[in-house]
């Protein structure tokens, strides 16, 4: 009367097995992404302005200053650096099929940014507000994809979608927009970000540009990156370290 008994055990081990046997989902580019902006706030965020110390560099020039950024869920955006003659004033519109940057250097003299690297913008100081805003309209594919269930990081690539463009004029918008993301591995969060910006005069030559991003805060339920650096050519050219942030939503 006893072997009925032994039966649950038998089927609880065949399940087990089974499961075992089952591959491991993994996850999605749009699941980690989400994953990501829900770590920097679980609220959306309608802007987002950071002001603290600067230290600039380019060739054998060497300044400390002052920044100030704003950036907008709309894409809208105003960096400036004031570090003697490194100072430099970058703006970026809203995002659309025809964004339009500027920026100026110590002289204050307004130029036109090339239309081909305006795609990135400023939006690299503060990448989570924009993938929090832009989520559902971004095109995004994992470099390095690894099951869900772990923990390990990952690389996500994001480019903008210009609904006017056909064929090969639609790669091209990809190639200018595309960012790719390293997320930290336990908090998601943005541990890096790369792109390329190009001469004014030729868009097909890539410069290699990324951001670290560390010390992250929580503020007005937002978590910021607090220490900010940015590398041109695999050179550091900008080191912010913020000392003070608003949150709007």
């Amino acid at each position: 009367m006893r072997i009925p008994l032994a039966l649950p055990s038998i089927l609880l081990l065949s399940l087990a097995a089974f499961s075992q046997s089952l591959p491991t989902p993994v996850a999605t580019a749009q699941d980690v992404l989400l994953r990501s902006v829900t770590a920097f706030s679980a609220l959306p965020v309608a802007s987002v302005h950071l002001t603290g110390s600067a230290h600039a560099t380019a060739g054998i020039a060497d300044e400390t200053g002052t920044f100030d950024f704003t950036l907008k869920s709309t894409g809208e955006s105003t960096l400036k650096v004031n570090a003697g003659s490194l100072s430099r004033t970058e703006t970026a519109g809203a995002l659309s099929e025809s964004p339009v940057c500027t920026w100026a250097g110590a002289d204050g003299v307004e130029h036109q940014t090339a239309y081909h690297n305006c795609w990135s913008s400023l939006d690299w100081m503060v990448p989570s507000l924009i993938l929090q805003a832009r989520l559902a309209a971004l095109n995004a594919r994992l470099l390095a994809p690894v099951a869900a269930s772990q923990s390990a990081a990952q690389t996500v690539e994001v480019s903008r979608t210009v609904p006017s463009a056909q064929g090969t004029n639609q790669e091209l918008f990809r190639k200018l927009s595309a960012v790719s993301v390293s997320l930290d591995q336990t908090t998601f969060l943005p541990a890096s970000l790369s792109f390329s910006v190009h001469p004014d005069a030729d868009a097909a030559t890539d410069i290699p540009v990324m951001v670290r991003y560390s010390d992250y805060r929580l503020l007005s339920g937002a978590t910021l990156a607090f220490h900010i650096e940015k590398f041109l050519n695999n050179s550091e050219v900008l080191d912010l370290k913020v000392e003070a942030a608003e949150v709007q939503r």
